[in-house]
Parts: structure tokens; sequence; C-alpha cells
């Protein structure tokens, strides 16, 4: 007799549940999927918060807290699909990192500062040599797209489970809670988080994502 709740989709997928307690497991990864995107959340503000106060402390985490709580959410949205393309996706974030400090970072001002604001400042120096700083804008132009892949894909395996749970209530409801969780993230907090010191950082006028940044807040 085929399996009647709705979580034989996932098991086909990977999860490798067996029908009798598919439900309890499935609703146990979900319950651990909503928290990690809650506390993704919380981080992300509090690095929010953090660049907000006078003196900001010194520290990568109000720019790479977001970031890494991102990346962490990106490939727990592709849980559902099986592990392996989970640290598929941790594998391409390590890749397009080191391909992006190796190529852009080496023209930033900052580039090998142990006080400077992001990790990617520190490590990009065992990656490539000091580059010159009037190629930072072309050189970001030029790679950004390695970047944005890394929230394309957690975007498009939402919606294809949202899509592929849609009319099953709480299973399309808590992919969506994953996917939303993602882009406030990405999208909102982390650029909040980077804003205050994107203001008074030195490069602001090289950067296009800075510049526009600083612009669009004082329309």
């Amino acid at each position: 007799m085929p399996c009647p709740h709705p979580r034989s989709r996932a098991v086909s997928l990977g999860w490798r549940r067996s029908c009798s307690h598919g439900i309890q497991t499935g609703m146990t990864t979900e319950i651990i999927g909503s928290l990690g995107a809650l506390a993704a959340l919380v981080i992300s503000w509090m690095a929010v918060i953090q660049s907000r106060r006078q003196p900001r402390p010194v520290g990568w985490f109000r720019h790479d807290g977001p970031l890494f709580a991102a990346h962490a959410l990106g490939a727990w949205i592709f849980m559902p699909f099986g592990v392996a393309w989970a640290l598929a996706y941790a594998a391409l974030v390590i890749g397009t990192s080191i391909w992006f400090m190796a190529r852009v970072c080496p023209h930033c001002s900052a580039f090998g500062n142990k006080t400077g604001l992001s990790v990617f400042c520190y490590v990009g120096r065992y990656l490539a040599a000091k580059g010159e700083r009037h190629r930072f804008t072309g050189a970001f132009r030029r790679n950004i797209t390695v970047m944005m892949v890394e929230s394309m894909l957690p975007t498009i395996a939402a919606i294809v489970l949202i899509c592929q749970d849609w009319g099953h209530g709480w299973l399309s409801g808590y992919h969506l809670f994953l996917l939303a969780s993602f882009y406030a993230i990405s999208s909102y907090l982390l650029p909040a988080a980077c804003r205050p010191d994107c203001k008074d950082c030195e490069m602001r006028s090289d950067c296009p994502w800075g510049s526009k940044m600083v612009f669009d807040d004082k329309k």
C-alpha cells in the first residue's frame, strides 16, 4: 500500500525515511530548519545593531555575520534534495568566495588588513598579491556576478520545493519561510549592517555597490 502522507515526495528526494516515521522525522527536520532560520535572522539583526553603535566596534561580525548566516541558510534550503546538494552548495560558496578574494579584494585599500571590516580583507592576502586601487571598480563589476549565483541557486531550489509541496499546508509554508528569511538577510539585513561602514569607507567612490548604497540614502 503506498504511503498516504505528503512526505512521500521528500522520501524520493533523499530523506530516506520510512512511512511509519516519515511525518514525525519530517516535522523534526522542519522545526530544526525554522529555528535555524530564526537564529540566522537574530544574528543578522545583531550585526545591524552593532553597526549603528558609535564608535563602531572593531571586528568582522557586522559584515560577515549576516553573510555567513545567509550561506548557512542557503545550504539548508537544499537539504530536502539530499545532503550532497547542501554540501555542493557549500563548496560553491567557498569557491566563489576564493574567486572574489583573489580577483577583487587585492585592489581594495583594506586588502591584507587584520583590522579590516571583513575576513575577506585578511584571508585574501594568502591568495593574491596587492593590486592597484584604480582597477577595483572594473574588477568588482566583472566578478560580482559570480557572487550573485550564491543567492540565485537557493531561490530556485526553494521555489521548486514550494511548488512541489503546494497544497500540503505546513510544508509549502515552511519552505516559503526559509526563502523569506534568506532574502530578508541577503537583501536587507546584510546591506543595512554594511551601510554605516560604506559611508565612511575611503573606497566609497570606487565601489559600485557602496557608492550606490550611500547615494540612495541621500535621496
